[in-house]
């Protein structure tokens, strides 16, 4: 017979608060990665290509947009899921 204690398990509400850590920063380091991702990869193009600052613009851009919509999207899924 297991007997569980009170201070085994850690209070709800700090449950919860440590989950919504957790996504925030999945969610926050996700956009960064996919900023400098698509930096990186116009950047890398630029060189190939010799088209100056004009990949590495689109690619940034096109990355920190990606990384909004999978930011919003995570967010707003874990606003649904409560």
């Amino acid at each position: 017979m297991a007997v569980s204690s009170m201070s085994d398990d850690p209070p709800r509400k700090e449950q919860q608060t440590a989950n919504s850590w957790a996504v925030a920063l999945g969610a926050g380091s996700e956009l960064v990665v996919c900023a400098l991702a698509g930096f990186f990869a116009g950047q890398w193009l630029d060189g190939k290509f010799g088209t100056g600052p004009w990949l590495m613009l689109l690619g940034a851009i096109s990355g920190i947009s990606i990384g909004l919509y999978r930011f919003i999207s995570v967010s707003t899924q874990r606003g649904n899921s409560r």
